[in-house]
Order: C-alpha cells, then structure tokens, then sequence
C-alpha cells in the first residue's frame, strides 16, 4: 500500500492490488479532501488515535466501504466524508466529534443507525440523505437545528425523537420519509417549513407545539395517512398547498382567532369532513381553498379576489 503524507495530512492512498483492509500510518493527524475516492476496493478502514479530522470527500464513493473504527481523537468530519458508501451499515462516531458536515453520510444506502455524539449542535444540510436503510436515529446531546434535506428520503425512518433543545428544521427536513408514522416537533420551533414532512405517506400523528407562527408551502403535502390535525392559537398563517393531497384527512382543529389560509391548503382533501374552530373565529383565504361544509363557529372573510401572490403558479409537483 503506498499512503503520501505531509507533515502529516494524509493526501492520497493508492491501493495495491488485492488491499481490501487498511490501517492508516500513527503519523496521521488529518485526513485530507478527497484522499480515499473512489477506493471501491476497500471494505475496512482503521483510523488511529491522533486524527483530529476526516476531510471533504476523504472516503467519497468508497462503494464496499463497510467498516471504520473512528477514534476518540476526531473532532470535524468534514462535508461529504462518507457520502455514496453504499455498503457502509454501521458507524460509531466517537464523542470527541463536534461537527459533522454536510452531506457528509449522503446516500450511504446500508446505513441503519447512527448515534449522534453529544457536542454535536446541528445536522447539517443532507447530511443523511437518502439513506434509505435508516431506521434508527439517536440524539445525546442537544441539537438546535436540522438542515435542509438533512434525513430527506430516508425511506425506512419510522420514528424519530426530535430533541426539545431544537428551534430551527429546514425546508425538507424529512421529505420522503415513507415509514414515519409519528412526529413531535419541539415546543422552540416557530416555523414548519417548506415541503418539511412533504409525502410521509404513513404519518398518522402530528403534535404542533404553541410557539410555531407558521406552516409553509407543502409542509405535510401528501401524508395521505394523517387523520387529523389541530393548528395551535398562535399560527397566523398556513401556506399555500400546506395540506394538499392528505386524502385521509378527515378533522381540522383552530384554536386561534384568526388564521390566513392560502390556495390550495386543502386541495385534495377528499375526506375532510369537519373544520372546527372557536366562536367567532376569523379566517382569510386565497384563491381555490377547499372549504368543507359546515365550518363551526367560523367568520370567513374572502379574499381571494385579491390580487396578491397566492395565485397559484402550482404546481410542478402534483404529482
């Protein structure tokens, strides 16, 4: 095997024939962008104590990448480290690890579990995408964001345990996430973003907490399985196409005074049957909102006449 090494960053490996197991040299203190791509050889890797940091796209499409021993001395794993190990099902990343990066286990496809170590605040952007193996997901420490697409299509994801230190989840956060059956979004979070839990097809329960303000465009679009659902007082606006396609839908709870419903929030609801809100509740809407009959103890004040951007330019996702 031949390792090059500068005052000791690893830059590249180049495998011999038949090298399928690897020990990384004890001088080793980083290693560098890119050094282990494409290695599809490779289906072991032992990192000794002294790495501080696995680097951007160190281990990219190691396809039978299956084992790393990462020590206790690594603190940064860098954007992209791992992504595309396909073969790569477990991985213990040591409570030394502040920071893991974005995209850094993207499309690891075998993945099943990963424990997220204590000193770690965010999931970055896609960090977990497209796992579809993932079943598992622990948190030890406290989390304060989820990044954009970070666990979007994990297909086999059916529960996860959203740390309450959490105020922020981006757009399509859990996107795709087809076995999710539950969620509990935590009670700092005050915006349910862009297309968060779009297609969670199983999703049966939603638990909004009083501090969310707002609900975006196509945030549960999709979860056909989600029953019912209760908006909290202090949500001022749902987005356009926020509810669409939930065809299971059958219950919606206001507990506000006043809400703006935008186009298309339930659009393809064919089975809500019941809007109930408090006495003289106030709700504004845009263009072509679905409205079931009878509302109780609804105020509707129309505008959807008005010219404003919730005229639909949907939908190139109605799919």
């Amino acid at each position: 095997m031949s390792f090059e090494i500068e005052n000791g960053v690893l830059k590249k490996y180049v495998a011999e024939p038949g090298e399928t197991d690897i020990v990384i040299p004890n001088n080793v203190k980083v290693i560098g962008e890119g050094a282990f791509h494409y290695c599809n050889n490779l289906t072991g890797v032992t990192i000794p104590v002294g790495v501080t940091s696995i680097g951007v796209r160190a281990f990219i499409r190691c396809m039978n990448l299956s084992r790393v021993s990462i020590p206790n001395s690594v603190v940064n794993i860098e954007d992209g480290a791992f992504s595309f190990c396909f073969n790569l099902k477990y991985i213990s990343i040591p409570d030394s690890v502040e920071n893991i990066g974005a995209r850094a286990f993207e499309s690891c496809g075998s993945l099943e579990s990963i424990i997220i170590p204590e000193k770690v605040t965010q999931i970055e952007d896609l960090t977990f995408y497209d796992c579809d193996e993932l079943r598992k997901v622990s948190f030890n420490g406290n989390i304060l964001s989820i990044g954009r697409d970070a666990f979007s299509k994990c297909t086999s994801l059916n529960k996860i345990n959203i740390p309450d230190s959490v105020a922020i989840i981006k757009s399509n956060a859990f996107n795709g996430c087809k076995s999710l059956t539950s969620i509990k979004i935590p009670g700092k979070v005050a915006n349910i973003d862009y297309q968060t839990f779009r297609d969670c097809i199983k999703l049966k329960e939603v638990i909004i907490p009083d501090s969310v303000t707002n609900i975006d465009q196509k945030a549960f679009y999709g979860c056909k399985s989600l029953k019912s659902i209760t908006i909290p007082e202090n949500v001022l606006n749902i987005d356009k196409s926020a509810f669409y396609n939930c065809s299971g839908l059958e219950l919606v709870t206001l507990l506000g005074k006043t809400t703006r419903i935008a186009a298309h929030v339930f659009g393809g609801c064919s089975n809500l049957k019941n809007i109930k809100a408090p006495e003289d509740y106030v709700v504004t809407w845009g263009n072509e909102v679905y409205m079931p009959d009878p509302w109780e103890g609804v105020v509707v004040r129309d505008e959807s006449s008005s010219k404003d951007d919730y005229d639909d330019d949907d939908d190139d996702d109605e799919d």
